[in-house]
């Protein structure tokens, strides 16, 4: 016989397109030499377990592992003996030679194919202007790992190792059409990087935003406001691909058509959210009304757009942009959003009651199962403080729960994490637990 007990787990966790712009093109490397351009870059040479992601291969400046053929930079990861190690590859930068802040920074790229392959062109501070790695950022425009049938795009930041954070998405293809492998073709893959927004590109489709981030002691847009240099190379094992085996093959190679950086002289617009407040409560049945104040220094504004969560309400293209939103009772995260003519952005985040909330109640309106398991990201419906905690707005997830400022992400085989944890954040579980009597 089985009696059932309803109770509520507490997890206590501690711890851890736009109109385009008017962009020129300020420089580029279209590979057409008959050798590598030592003015534009520069060949790494260090064991890859020095990288910190436990990398198996050693970097090495030999003509073997970067090269020009064909009109393509050539970086070609091997398996062979070299200083102790069973694989070479290589690392090419730009650090000290060609440096850019803010722009749309691309490149068509083929990738390599392969068990243990981890290419990347990304991005690295000129300087550590707020502290080691990651408070002074990372933004990483494309990375693969093993079998390369969706890219990676990712910014990290937060107050240095252990406390950084990270945050991005995931490219497998045109909507409604999955790319079973980019190593087969050329594939542009681009960021366009604004003062308060970030976006990346694969072959001209949108497929990320982010514009929040943060690094401990400075303001917003603080640490992605300072010059970084580029970065093209193939890891070999490490943290995140499975090791070489017997399927993979060798050598591998990338292939990069070119690389170009764009930018322009347009500036960002200004946003405040005079009405109403984050966390403030709005009484039933009156409307949300929204107040916001914007300015651009180009004097080019073009509208503001209002959110519930991921879903567009209103966009006001004529001053003084104020929108009343009737909404019901319930909690919403809100998102106000001003573009200027060419596309620039800048966002701001607010949390809203409107009336009595929203009621605590099991995720999905079944309690789970126990004995059973229980996905982290299966947390109560409910408001703050009442069914979760998350202590910083900015640290917003990208996947599953996006109705709630919780951080979850996508991690593969259809699952999620939750992640970006601070101390003192909390979830909430209601199961049903059987009993034997």
């Amino acid at each position: 016989m089985y009696k059932r007990l309803f109770v509520t787990l507490v997890f206590i966790l501690g711890g851890m397109g736009d109109a385009m712009a008017e962009y020129k093109l300020v420089w580029s490397d279209e590979f057409d030499s008959e050798s590598l351009d030592e003015s534009n870059w520069n060949r790494d040479a260090f064991p890859g377990v020095d990288s910190g992601n436990y990398e198996l291969q050693h970097y090495t400046r030999r003509p073997e592992n970067s090269f020009i053929e064909d009109g393509n930079l050539v970086i070609e990861a091997r398996k062979e003996s070299f200083k102790g190690h069973d694989y070479t590859s290589a690392r090419l930068t730009t650090k000290g030679k060609q440096e850019f802040k803010y722009g749309r920074i691309e490149a068509r790229i083929k990738l390599p194919r392969g068990n243990g392959m981890w290419p990347a062109f990304w991005m690295m501070p000129a300087k550590d202007v707020y502290g080691g790695w990651a408070a002074s950022g990372e933004i990483d425009i494309m990375e693969s790992i093993n079998v390369p049938d969706h890219i990676f795009g990712t910014i990290h930041f937060g107050g240095g190792w252990p406390e950084n954070v990270y945050q991005g998405n995931r490219y497998d293809g045109p909507e409604g059409k999955h790319i079973e492998d980019f190593s087969t073709d050329y594939h542009v893959f681009a960021i366009e990087w604004q003062p308060y927004e970030m976006r990346w590109y694969v072959d001209g489709e949108l497929y990320s935003i982010q514009n929040s981030w943060s690094t401990k002691g400075h303001p917003f847009p603080a640490p992605f406001d300072q010059e970084f240099y580029l970065i093209l190379n193939i890891a070999v094992g490490g943290r995140l691909p499975a090791p070489p085996d017997e399927t993979t093959e060798w050598p591998q190679r990338m292939l990069i058509d070119w690389v170009r950086v764009y930018q322009t002289d347009n500036q960002a617009p200004a946003l405040e959210v005079l009405q109403p407040k984050s966390d403030s409560k709005n009484p039933a049945g009156e409307p949300i009304s929204f107040k916001v104040e914007v300015s651009d220094p180009d004097d080019n504004i073009d509208r503001v757009e209002y959110y519930n969560h991921e879903t567009l309400l209103a966009a006001v293209k004529e001053a003084p942009y104020a929108f009343d939103w009737d909404a019901p009772d319930g909690f919403y995260h809100v998102k106000v959003r001003a573009f200027d003519e060419e596309g620039f952005a800048v966002t701001r985040k607010l949390d809203v009651i409107q009336g009595k909330g929203r009621a605590q109640a099991p995720f999905g309106g079944t309690p789970a199962a126990i004995p059973g398991q229980i996905e982290a990201e299966n947390f109560d419906d409910g408001m703050p403080k009442d069914a979760f905690l998350d202590t910083n707005v900015l640290n917003e997830g990208s996947a599953s729960r996006k109705d709630t400022p919780v951080d979850v992400e996508y991690c593969g085989e259809g699952g999620y994490n939750v992640g970006w944890i601070r101390d003192g954040e909390w979830l909430e579980y209601t199961v049903d637990v059987a009993e034997e009597a």
